[in-house]
């Protein structure tokens, strides 16, 4: 990624906090999300696990947390711990299911690196979800790997319905000390409009329809075609930064080359690139209320569409 997501990130650390044991209550990071339909079911469980076992490879190493696949208490990762070990806790067949993997030293802590999803029916619980973090220089430090390229992959093995990638702010695994940061949450998310919040909540209300733009934005076929289709979205972009990558499945819309936090370093900007993708995908968004951390329910449309 472009040197260039480095900007401002000295004025974005004075909104990320610590407890006073010294623990993030809210972290800075690199986020892909995935939102689907039906999680619950045993192909999709499956296809869940490719995904994870990919970033496992990439990550796991960094990961120290875990909750258990069947009581959801917390425990340590061990050393020989894997994927296969977890899938293998539940049934062979159908069956709703949770995992959480993250690094943070204790187990509420805001953590960097990151699984964490949740396998629902659409009948009962609606969309399921996936989300998988790293520290926003990890790309850095690992010039092989590109967030588009790993995103389209994960896309395609998924078939996800929608999602988005990008710079996000992660909360803590505590409900009480995720409510000491609601408010400098809410703060840093009007400051920095192109910084997302990565709250697993969102996913209730977004089988409905997409969430917030941020620099990639995932969206199947069934959405392609609810927007005109495919060459009406190249139509759409022209004369943009507006990339569109295809994949078996779907499209992945990159805002511009790389992340932005605002508006060419202006604090409280939206970034122009970020308002043109925000237009397009205006027609599918959700209009469920649903509020989570940092955004109240009666702000839940303002902030879906705060890049408009």
């Amino acid at each position: 990624m472009n040197n260039k997501i480095h900007v401002n990130f000295c004025d974005v650390n004075r909104f990320i906090l610590k407890d006073n044991d010294g623990y993030n209550i809210s972290q800075l990071v690199y986020y892909f999300s995935f939102f689907f339909p039906n999680g619950y079911k045993r192909e999709n469980r499956t296809k869940v696990v490719s995904v994870c076992e990919e970033y496992w490879k990439l990550c796991g190493g960094s990961l120290k947390w875990m909750t258990h696949p069947r009581s959801h208490r917390w425990k340590k990762i061990s050393s020989d711990y894997n994927l296969q070990n977890w899938l293998s806790a539940y049934p062979e067949g159908d069956y709703a299911w949770q995992m959480i993997f993250h690094s943070g030293q204790v187990k509420y802590e805001s953590p960097q690196y990151c699984i964490d999803g949740l396998g629902n029916s659409t009948v009962t619980h609606n969309t399921s979800h996936l989300y998988l973090c790293v520290p926003v220089t990890w790309f850095f430090e690992h010039s092989g790997q590109h967030p588009r390229t790993l995103y389209l992959r994960w896309a395609e093995i998924l078939n996800a319905r929608h999602g988005s990638s990008g710079i996000g702010v992660f909360p803590a695994y505590d409900m009480q000390k995720r409510g000491q940061a609601y408010g400098i949450t809410q703060a840093l998310s009007r400051y920095f409009p192109g910084i997302e919040i990565c709250d697993s909540l969102q996913s209730v209300s977004a089988g409905m329809g997409v969430l917030s733009p941020n620099w990639l934005n995932l969206l199947d076929n069934n959405y392609v075609d609810k927007l005109g289709g495919y060459e009406n979205l190249l139509k759409n972009i022209q004369g943009t930064n507006a990339q569109i990558y295809k994949y078996s499945g779907g499209v992945i819309i990159s805002a511009s080359e790389y992340p932005q936090l605002c508006e060419g370093g202006e604090a409280l900007t939206i970034p122009e690139d970020y308002r043109v993708v925000s237009q397009i995908l205006r027609p599918i968004r959700s209009r469920d209320l649903f509020g989570f951390w940092g955004v109240n329910t009666e702000r839940s449309l303002e902030w879906r569409g705060r890049m408009d």
